[in-house]
């Protein structure tokens, strides 16, 4: 038996939530640039994305790796998503 997963790529640590009847969800991006992304979906089979919470992480010398921290894998992780109106 095969298993075909739903999206061809790595979205660890979903959220999904749905607003009548379109579903979005989130999903770790760890230090990638840009972050957070936000997909869609209608039919919770075919996922589009949408858009990223961020463009980048560089607030501070750790995230710009100016300051030899070690922050590179401390980005985005497990990110939640709600609805407001």
């Amino acid at each position: 038996m095969s298993i075909h997963p739903i999206i061809q790529m790595d979205f660890p640590d979903p959220d999904v939530i749905r607003v009548e009847d379109t579903y979005y969800m989130v999903s770790t991006t760890m230090h990638f640039m840009p972050g957070c992304v936000i997909l869609r979906s209608y039919d919770l089979r075919n996922w589009e994305i949408v858009e990223h919470v961020y463009d980048s992480l560089d607030e501070t010398e750790g995230q710009r790796l100016q300051d030899c921290s070690g922050i590179y894998g401390k980005g985005m992780w497990a990110a939640s998503i709600r609805y407001h109106k």
